[in-house]
């Protein structure tokens, strides 16, 4: 909660986050898109077997997340299973934190003042993986690609009196830890609105298949969406905001304070200091606000729009925002229109789908069969 320590630790990193910067790893994401619909081919569509998607869209994030952070696969993908227990561990973790990030001194006893519970607590397995990823290219930084470990190395040796090994471990551990979980829920929302709501779908295939037509007769109709292409999808980008509106990965949604005078919101004076937590506000939104509407985006006003966006804080906020945001919007805009011009899916039964809240909100039940 330190501003100063806070904006120490970022600063040198912050650069890498960068889209301009990240724009690089699109070959990577693309290769990781191609690999997910080659197994949802072979394991599911081939032989009619139904997919557990809710599973293998966590399996997809976490594999992207190990390419652009050391340049390989985690193995998710290839080997159709929880490599390691990485997932089930950190489905762990996110019990524990949703409890101690309401009773912050119950961390204290359980880890750092109980020495015997510290002991028994094991090493995050996703700390293992990263740090014998940062032992391999120790040992042939010259032959590394740019990735983000790369780029969190040439940081350290920038900065050698602020970034110690500690702090390396840090920046890795948790880029790959923190960019799987969140992903894959948004991605979750996004696939389940769109197989529930025909008319949202409908719209979004017809961008895909205009965004294609669109392509010059020389380039190959086949390649993979690109960023570039995402980002002139209008619909399917507000498709995107919706979902981070209506369903953030964040079960505890992440909380600011009232300033000084109070505030008047959603029928209320809240007082000065009052934590809040907004994305479903009325009058900013519509009163149909607790519905997946992507319309809202497009039909508001443009400084109206500008401020639903604003006001937007999934990812945080100011110096407090998410600093892989860049990763999971490339990642987002990507991945899904792929997905969906390669395979037609079908959702199985709707009323599966179920939300467990902890420190995120993490879908279940998105049992899908797909057709080629």
């Amino acid at each position: 909660m330190d501003e100063a320590k806070h904006t120490r630790l970022t600063r040198p990193v912050q650069g890498a986050y960068a889209m301009s910067s990240l724009i690089e790893f699109e070959p990577l994401i693309d290769s990781t898109s191609r690999a997910f619909v080659t197994q949802m081919e072979q394991r599911f569509a081939k032989q009619n077997k139904i997919c557990p998607l809710d599973q293998w869209m966590q399996m997809y994030a976490f594999d992207v997340t190990g390419e652009v952070t050391v340049s390989k696969r985690i193995g998710f993908l290839d080997t159709g299973k929880d490599v390691d227990q990485m997932m089930h561990y950190t489905g762990q973790a996110l019990d524990y934190t949703g409890i101690i990030g309401q009773v912050p001194w119950l961390d204290w006893y359980f880890r750092i003042k109980n020495p015997i519970l510290c002991y028994l607590r094991p090493t995050s397995n996703v700390l293992s993986f990263t740090m014998k990823q940062i032992r391999e290219h120790e040992k042939s930084p010259k032959g590394q690609t740019r990735d983000l470990l790369s780029r969190f190395m040439l940081a350290r040796d920038k900065n050698p009196d602020l970034i110690d090994e500690v702090l390396l471990n840090d920046y890795t551990n948790l880029n790959v830890s923190g960019g799987s979980d969140t992903t894959a829920i948004i991605l979750r929302t996004l696939i389940y609105q769109l197989l529930t709501q025909p008319a949202v779908y409908a719209k979004v295939m017809g961008e895909i298949k205009a965004t294609l037509q669109a392509r010059p007769d020389n380039e190959d109709k086949k390649m993979p969406i690109s960023w570039a292409e995402g980002q002139k999808m209008t619909y399917y980008q507000a498709c995107i905001k919706e979902a981070l509106r209506n369903h953030p990965a964040t079960a505890q949604i992440l909380p600011r304070y009232v300033p000084e005078g109070g505030v008047q919101l959603c029928g209320r004076f809240l007082p000065q200091g009052t934590v809040v937590g907004f994305h479903r506000d009325k009058a900013l939104y519509g009163d149909d606000a607790d519905a997946f509407r992507p319309e809202r985006w497009l039909e508001a006003a443009p400084e109206h729009a500008k401020k639903m966006e604003t006001l937007l804080l999934t990812f945080g906020g100011g110096k407090r925002a998410c600093i892989g945001k860049n990763i999971a919007m490339l990642e987002i805009t990507k991945f899904v229109p792929e997905l969906l011009r390669r395979l037609d899916m079908k959702l199985i039964d709707p009323s599966h789908y179920r939300v467990k809240s902890t420190w995120l909100a993490v879908q279940s039940g998105l049992d899908n069969l797909y057709s080629t």
